[in-house]
């Protein structure tokens, strides 16, 4: 491999290389959709909390209250829900690939990242998925090993490929 590559030119010369690799489907614009989905009733969440103190802060406060301090309260969390706004399009750079020996897991656009695995190191597996993606049929799998873990995010048929990885990494300690 040419040490002066980029990631996605290694991950595909990774992908060349290993004629068992199979790239996995990953649920691209589904979570984009979720995560605006997400966002827009936080904020609409945040208004209407705004709205009842707005209201009722003056009974509580008596009527020298001045709504200057809603202000701050609604700015913050606000703030605090738009900072999430960069996650919404990642699992537009997620690519997952897996075959008997190893996974390898390519993710980011700015700060770039491929993960690799041996199967045989697999010491859990955790699937985690939210309501949409449980519709949708797709999570997000954490493979963990002696020396750290590996994310799988976003990967669609989650449930089957989590039995599958259980299935392969009692395979190889049995060996």
């Amino acid at each position: 491999m040419n040490q002066r590559s980029s990631i996605n030119r290694t991950f595909s010369e990774i992908m060349q290389e290993n004629k068992t690799l199979k790239e996995l489907k990953i649920a691209r614009f589904l979570p984009v959709f979720g995560f605006f989905l997400e966002l827009i009733f936080e904020i609409i969440g945040i208004f209407i909390v705004y709205y009842m103190l707005k209201f009722l802060a003056p009974i509580f406060a008596g009527g020298n209250f001045n709504s200057n301090y809603l202000y701050s309260m609604l700015l913050i969390p606000i703030v605090y829900s738009l900072k999430k706004l960069p996650d919404v399009f990642k699992s537009l750079f997620v690519r997952v690939a897996i075959c008997d020996d190893f996974i390898i897991c390519k993710r980011g656009y700015f700060r770039k990242f491929i993960d690799k695995l041996y199967v045989k190191h697999i010491d859990n597996v955790e699937l985690r998925t939210t309501l949409w993606g449980e519709w949708f049929n797709y999570g997000t799998l954490d493979l963990y090993s002696f020396g750290g873990k590996i994310r799988l995010p976003f990967v669609k048929n989650c449930c089957e490929l989590f039995f599958e990885l259980e299935k392969i990494s009692k395979n190889h300690k049995i060996r």
